[in-house]
């Protein structure tokens, strides 16, 4: 999964989710924030946040309700 961030500014992740749906059925979904060391996570402009392999944001759909 990336992100991409197209504007001027920094964009500030901490408030949004991580969903992972299968065929429309909600899977997984987990706030940043509530992962270790992604609590302040941003993108700088023009720039990308890609999630490969990261275990800790999709560990954290298992433990976190």
């Amino acid at each position: 999964m990336d992100i991409y961030n197209t504007s001027d500014g920094t964009a500030h992740l901490s408030g949004c989710f991580i969903r992972i749906s299968d065929e429309g059925v909600e899977e997984m979904s987990v706030p940043f924030a509530a992962v270790s060391g992604y609590e302040n996570i941003t993108i700088a402009p023009h720039d990308y946040f890609l999630a490969d392999d990261t275990p800790e944001l999709f560990d954290a759909g298992t433990t976190i309700s």
